[in-house]
């Protein structure tokens, strides 16, 4: 199902016909031979995929004026690079900007007001070679908030034993940046076990991050 969203138009759907199995070898053709750059044998099987992704909504595309192509796909769609589609006389990059999404669902197009950036910025520290709370210590983190707050007003740095977890949580809603120049630990499949260190060491854990 090819589906194509754009400003001030409903949703056109289009249905395009292919078995799972054509699609896997079609896709497999395709980028194998876009991996040997002095070959030219990516082109049929990339003409065939223009014809079932692009060719539906070429009519639209172009009676919109697209320049730009947002491209969310799903499935083993995810593994077609779009832009080198090939419509019989160039490659699709040669006629819009294309940008690959992960999902349009994750992606919030809604124009958002231009803020003044308003960090709220915290640094591990600590002196080269030492551990703190059983952590490498990260000096140039010290260094790292304090270029941010000499290139943004209305910055504010919470260095080391300053840089706690109630220092973060009750200061974070006034500003629209939070920079966490620190340590993180991932548990694979323990998210209970995952978590950000700071200064002070504090945790947050990666299930309780959702709160914030």
């Amino acid at each position: 199902e090819i589906i194509l969203f754009a400003p001030n138009n409903l949703p056109i759907r289009r249905t395009t016909t292919i078995s799972k199995d054509q699609l896997e070898t079609l896709i497999r053709d395709y980028r194998v031979g876009l991996l040997d750059p002095s070959s030219e044998d990516f082109r049929e099987p990339s003409l065939q995929l223009y014809n079932l992704l692009i060719k539906p909504i070429e009519a639209e595309l172009a009676q919109l004026n697209a320049k730009t192509i947002l491209y969310a796909p799903d499935g083993q769609l995810r593994y077609i690079p779009i832009a080198a589609l090939y419509d019989g006389r160039q490659l699709l990059v040669e006629k819009y900007q294309i940008s690959n999404l992960i999902a349009y669902t994750l992606s919030d197009f809604t124009p958002q007001p231009q803020n003044a950036p308003n960090i709220l910025a915290g640094a591990f520290g600590g002196k080269a070679g030492d551990r703190r709370f059983g952590q490498t210590a990260l000096p140039a983190t010290v260094s790292e908030v304090q270029a941010i707050a000499n290139s943004f007003q209305n910055s504010v740095t919470l260095i080391e034993e300053q840089f706690s977890r109630k220092a973060i949580e009750s200061k974070f809603k006034n500003h629209n940046i939070l920079h966490l120049a620190t340590h993180a630990e991932f548990n694979v499949g323990s998210p209970d076990q995952s978590f950000i260190i700071f200064g002070n060491g504090d945790k947050i854990r990666l299930n309780e991050i959702a709160d914030w």
